[in-house]
């Protein structure tokens, strides 16, 4: 949720910036798109950013659309394994991995679904490594 929130936020961020009338109604719109994989702001920048472009205003237009395509599209694959990895103390890049191979073989619930998967199975290998690897059994001939 906290991703959506922060990817709509400079969303709208970009629509005040670039001129975009009714930023703030478009910027809480983006909240509730930014939930879907893929499509979710670009629902909302792209068009307005072809309306700029449409409207004459092409400089706007084509920055907006390079600020949604380079910094919101991607602060979630930068800020999602940041805030998954605090938590779960997994690295950051094993959590992108997770959520990104979740993506891929389940859909949009593997986006949760990854990362829980690689962070056990994490725990499983430093489990059998404690209790495992490490104890020495007694020589027994018989």
């Amino acid at each position: 949720v906290l991703t959506t929130v922060v990817q709509a936020g400079l969303g709208g961020l970009g629509l005040l910036i670039f001129g975009v009338p009714n930023w703030l109604f478009w910027g809480a719109i983006m909240i509730i798109t930014a939930f879907l994989p893929v499509l979710g702001t670009p629902i909302i920048w792209v068009p307005a950013a072809v309306g700029l472009i449409m409207d004459g205003d092409i400089t706007r237009g084509v920055l907006l659309l390079i600020f949604g395509a380079t910094i919101v599209m991607n602060i979630d694959n930068f800020l999602r394994p940041r805030l998954v990895s605090g938590r779960t103390k997994v690295h950051p890049v094993l959590i992108l991995i997770g959520v990104l191979g979740g993506l891929r073989v389940f859909g949009f619930i593997g986006m949760l679904v990854g990362p829980l998967v690689l962070a056990l199975l994490v725990a499983l290998i430093k489990f059998y490594e404690q209790n495992y690897m490490h104890r020495r059994q007694p020589f027994n001939p018989i």
